[in-house]
């Protein structure tokens, strides 16, 4: 298993597809410290240097899922899982082993992606609007659900060996995710109650009403799609790229749970898959 994993992290450092794809995560997140720079000195406002510190993260799951079927893709067009079989390694294992090289890689879309935020928000602004619990949870939100997504991208990758279609099938997905995602935060955060105006003739408010929003969600209703919100790793992105994570602690325990649920799902199926 030792040799296993040397070899794994070993194609790690000559991956092309995993320095492009935290380049673009670094470039990502600078751009976007400085389109807020930019908006904020525009209006002459104080921006706080870390209000985008996690503003990247919505698309580490899209870049999870192009590395994970570069990875494991090659390693079928190339024969190296059927050679690992043969000389004795488990399927769990090469799943397994398979499935660390991938959450290793979002770790590092996530961590380059923070970092070039962190220098590019403390170069260009001079306040911070999270402390430091906040910033260590976030953190740890981030970190579990690039592992999570990663579990994901490893499922779908290692059971459908074609390269372009595990691309195709894994970029929709995470897209699918993160329209729900951000569909289900922005219901969560409609108003109970909202105020209607009559006008007068000349424009001016003559009275203002408070009324209930039809859009409001309650009760049940609101449970399903708070657990949802936070399960879903595409609200776990939105709700960190927003900072407006209401549950961090849910996040952590949602992305642990659907990380041990994919892979024993994967490697369930990948040991009744048929290699031949």
């Amino acid at each position: 298993m030792r040799n296993l994993l040397h070899a794994v992290f070993f194609r790690w450092k000559k991956s092309k597809c995993l320095w492009i794809g935290a380049a673009v995560m670094a470039a990502s997140s600078a751009l976007s410290c400085i389109s807020i720079y930019r908006i904020g000195a525009k209006y002459e406002m104080q921006m706080p240097w870390d209000g985008q510190l996690f503003g990247g993260v919505w698309l580490v799951g899209i870049m999870i899922a192009v590395f994970c079927s570069m990875f494991v893709g090659t390693e079928y067009s190339d024969g190296t899982i059927r050679n690992k079989i043969i000389a004795g390694h488990a399927r769990g294992t090469i799943y397994l082993m398979n499935f660390l090289f991938c959450a290793a890689a979002g770790v590092l879309f996530f961590a380059v992606a923070v970092f070039a935020a962190f220098i590019t928000g403390v170069l260009l602004m001079d306040q911070a609007a999270l402390t430091a619990k906040e910033l260590c949870l976030f953190a740890a939100d981030g970190v579990l659900m690039c592992v999570a997504t990663a579990a994901v991208g490893t499922l779908i990758c290692m059971l459908i060996p074609n390269k372009a279609y595990a691309a195709v099938t894994g970029i929709l997905l995470m897209l699918i995710f993160l329209f729900a995602g951000s569909y289900l935060v922005s219901r969560l955060g409609e108003p109970e109650m909202y105020e209607t105006y009559e006008f007068v003739a000349d424009g001016e408010p003559l009275e203002s009403q408070v009324a209930p929003n039809p859009l409001y969600l309650s009760g049940t209703q609101r449970s399903v799609c708070e657990f949802m919100a936070d399960a879903l790793p595409g609200g776990q992105a939105y709700q960190l790229a927003n900072q407006a994570v209401a549950r961090p602690y849910r996040i952590l325990w949602c992305a642990a749970v659907e990380t041990i649920v994919m892979n024993a799902a994967g490697i369930w199926f990948f040991r009744r898959k048929d290699l031949n």
